[in-house]
């Protein structure tokens, strides 16, 4: 993100009252504009990281502050997360049989489709995404894992 970019969202932020300018202290860089965020901010923050999205840099962004979801949270958030990729794939699949579809009935093959192949595309992103949230919850501590799907049952012989 260029400095430009960084700049125009503050500016976002401080109109939505989300983050405050401060004074720069003295001894700062005076091309240094510092900010706070306030409390709307941060409930707006917390809103946002209770609800993990499913497009690639939103979910990238969001695995940026991983660590600061509460434990308890985490697995019902990461099986929210899995539900929703997973029916966003289901989407995909029928947007690219749609766009072939398409491309039948007007004479074009596969290679000519480029929604069909855009489609493909980011259908494999997706699935590559519940795979990564699927190992993200098998790497979670068992006690953990509990919380969303209780603990194992134990099978009569």
């Amino acid at each position: 993100m260029n400095p430009g970019n960084v700049y125009r969202e503050l500016g976002k932020l401080s109109a939505q009252a989300m983050i405050d300018a401060i004074d720069n202290p003295r001894e700062a860089d005076a091309r240094r504009n510092p900010y706070v965020i306030t409390r709307l901010g941060e409930r707006c923050f917390d809103v946002w990281l209770r609800s993990p999205a499913t497009q690639n840099e939103d979910l990238s962004a969001w695995l940026a502050f991983l660590d600061r979801v509460p434990s308890g949270e985490l697995p019902a958030l990461l099986e929210r997360l899995q539900q929703r990729l997973w029916l966003h794939s289901k989407t995909l699949i029928r947007d690219r049989e749609d766009h072939l579809a398409h491309g039948r009935r007007n004479g074009c093959g596969i290679r000519h489709e480029v929604a069909a192949v855009r489609s493909l595309l980011q259908l494999k992103q997706s699935i590559a995404a519940v795979e990564f949230v699927e190992e993200l919850q098998r790497s979670l501590p068992t006690s953990m894992q509990f919380a969303v799907n209780g603990p194992p049952r134990r099978t009569r012989r």
